[in-house]
């Protein structure tokens, strides 16, 4: 644009200066058109933005990783200018990342039109994709003056992982299973005199001690007391992906396709499970995983408030610390793993397992000894080998 204005700046002095040395009619006439040109050029494009108007939207709110969709921008021009020359500034981010890229479109608008341009967008990295759409630039047909039309558009997409296939999850049991707040089926009856599930008729083979007497003698025929059934929420999934000034957008990644193949293989097998992660507020956040619903918002939720840098495994340890459970994964990105001590309370009360995701180097024998001594199990997954996660799974015995 610089280049433009210099250029015609140039060819206007020459224009002057021809006139003042020749003063003949030819010459002055084309020094006056150029002086009122810039004028004129300067009131269409003030016209054009007047009559200037962009939407964004996108074709869907919810993508898998890898696969492409697009963004639109619904361009109007209202004016009867047509907009030769149109930059559209489109900021966006991905993932984990916390810079901004950007992206610049170069369109052309016919005078009172709508056009409609679909920007084809592809994720390399799960996680909440942000777009941001603040400035537009419309300039003259030579790139002498350029105005900026300002907007405040934003948009997110969930980008979703990929889930491996996990053939086989032998999991540990145990019938000592302690939870601070109890649930209880409500489609399935059990063997819990603690929690009522439903009264009904007598069946033939219903124990007689479940027997409800008093409304038995009220109705006039055997009524029975069916029982709660607990849900079993014994196997936990702390996810850690450890600092973001040392892991990359890769390794961030590789921990949640590992945490969410494992999560989506408990809710094939009927599993019940926690997913834990601190987000960037500090929270500490638990969520409860039955379905592949709660697992999609729980991704969600994820996704909008990321990671903490904070030591997870110190807080889970101070926030629940007299619950039980049969089943630990946790599941980091960290270079330094915790000391065996610490991961040590957690293998007194549950099979515990290590799952490091690494990009370089995984720990040495000697240090994986310190962590099976201890009855840890350590597993290292590298960034670009999750595909193999089944084949772990089949060789390992939980």
């Amino acid at each position: 644009m610089i280049k433009n204005q210099v250029s015609y700046g140039m060819l206007l002095g020459l224009a002057i200066y021809l006139s003042i040395m020749y003063h003949e009619f030819i010459t002055t006439s084309f020094a006056i058109i150029l002086i009122l040109y810039p004028v004129l050029l300067f009131f269409c494009i003030l016209v054009m933005k007047r009559g200037f108007h962009i939407q964004l939207s996108t074709d869907c709110l919810v993508a898998e990783k890898q696969q492409p969709f697009h963004i639109m921008l619904l361009l109007e021009n209202h004016s009867i200018f047509p907009i030769l020359k149109l930059c559209v500034e489109l900021k966006y981010r991905s993932g984990s990342c916390v810079k901004w890229k950007k992206e610049f479109y170069y369109i052309s608008l016919n005078e009172r039109s709508t056009q409609q341009v679909s920007c084809g967008v592809t994720s390399q990295y799960c996680g909440r994709m942000e777009f941001e759409l603040k400035r537009v630039f419309l300039s003259d047909p030579l790139g002498i003056f350029r105005l900026c039309y300002r907007t405040k558009q934003s948009m997110k997409v969930s980008v979703l992982p990929k889930f491996y296939e996990i053939p086989q999850i032998c999991l540990s049991q145990s019938n000592n299973i302690y939870l601070e707040e109890e649930e209880y089926s409500k489609i399935k009856a059990g063997d819990d005199p603690s929690e009522l599930f439903k009264i009904r008729e007598y069946q033939q083979g219903d124990r007689i001690n479940r027997i409800h007497w008093k409304l038995t003698a009220k109705e006039g025929n055997l009524m029975i007391k069916e029982f709660g059934r607990p849900l079993d929420y014994s196997v936990v999934l702390l996810l850690e992906p450890g600092s973001w000034k040392v892991n990359t957008e890769q390794t961030v990644d590789a921990v949640i396709e590992t945490m969410g193949s494992i999560s989506m293989k408990m809710i094939q097998i009927h599993r019940f499970h926690f997913l834990v992660w601190h987000d960037r507020t500090g929270q500490l956040n638990r969520y409860k995983i039955d379905s592949e619903e709660s697992l999609y918002d729980a991704l969600a939720q994820m996704f909008e408030n990321s990671f903490s840098e904070e030591d997870l495994l110190t807080a889970y340890e101070a926030e629940y610390r007299i619950e039980q459970y049969s089943n630990l994964f946790y599941i980091t990105g960290r270079k330094t793993l915790p000391q065996v001590g610490q991961v040590q309370d957690f293998a007194k009360r549950a099979k515990t397992w290590i799952l490091q995701i690494i990009s370089d180097e995984e720990l040495t024998e000697e240090e994986q000894r310190d962590y099976l001594e201890q009855g840890i199990e350590y597993i290292a997954i590298h960034t670009e080998n999750l595909e193999e996660i089944g084949q772990i799974f089949d060789e390992k015995e939980f």
